[in-house]
């Protein structure tokens, strides 16, 4: 099952594990992709959660099987990676509701469930159950430009002309400028990071160029890479990776993370 989740997730995990080492700091050139603090945090385990639930009986699913799958596997995962965030772990003792978080992951989630859909039909409601237990609308709204975007690209239209259909869709990603993004403090909300992510995904011309852009942008740098990692997966598929991060991903996905 690991090897299935690169095949269908690889762009996303791999975004997720160069950020994983740099999330908080101050955007740098020059930063290598895989370091020894490299590793997979919460957003690919959620993201591959999400997957294995959509793949398992996509057409049954309700947001109550995503709401137990997520808090099963936070629980099963909480002491192995620290990246979930205190209201993720607090929704999942059940000890605060959901339904009104900001966070990255709706993005992350939304983002594997277009790639692993089987019809681009499904994955307005997918989206919607995935989401719903634990984000407000208005962000999940986000996350489903983020889900139709990688969705058009998964059905080959070219990625400018999604860039283009975007920006009247959702301007604020004509305002991402990255040395701007640079002098901002972290920020942890998709309304801030998607622009980012999106424009990072549909404007680099290589996964090595997307990752580079993403560590120079610094921030949550693991949520913009899954993110803009995921749509790098829906243009390239896992053919021009780099090799170095490639296989670092696979020995990650044989590790601890990968809920099962």
């Amino acid at each position: 099952m690991d090897e299935q989740m690169i095949e269908l997730l690889g762009g996303l995990l791999a975004g997720d594990l160069i950020g994983s080492a740099y999330e908080g700091m101050a955007g740098e050139g020059g930063r290598q992709f895989v370091i020894s603090d490299s590793r997979l945090t919460d957003d690919s385990v959620m993201a591959m959660v999400t997957a294995r639930l959509v793949l398992a009986e996509s057409s049954d699913l309700t947001a109550a099987d995503f709401a137990d799958g997520y808090r099963e596997c936070i629980t099963a995962s909480a002491d192995k990676c620290s990246g979930f965030s205190p209201d993720m772990l607090m929704w999942a003792t059940g000890s605060v509701e959901g339904g009104c978080m900001e966070g990255n992951g709706a993005g992350v989630r939304a983002a594997a469930i277009a790639l692993v859909a089987s019809t681009p039909n499904d994955i307005d409601r997918l989206v919607d159950m995935a989401v719903r237990p634990t984000h407000s609308i208005e962000t999940m709204g986000m996350a489903l430009i983020l889900a139709n975007v990688i969705s058009e690209l998964r059905l080959g239209v070219p990625a400018i002309e999604v860039r283009t259909a975007l920006s009247v869709q959702l301007p604020m990603i004509d305002l991402y400028e990255p040395e701007l993004f640079r002098s901002q403090s972290m920020d942890t909300t998709l309304w801030w990071t998607l622009p980012a992510a999106l424009h990072i995904g549909l404007t680099a011309s290589s996964y090595r160029a997307l990752f580079k852009e993403v560590l120079f942008i610094g921030g949550d740098t693991d949520s913009i890479g899954a993110m803009a990692g995921a749509v790098g997966h829906a243009r390239w598929g896992l053919r021009t990776m780099p090799r170095t991060v490639f296989g670092y991903l696979k020995g990650e996905c044989n590790g601890p993370f990968a809920c099962s």
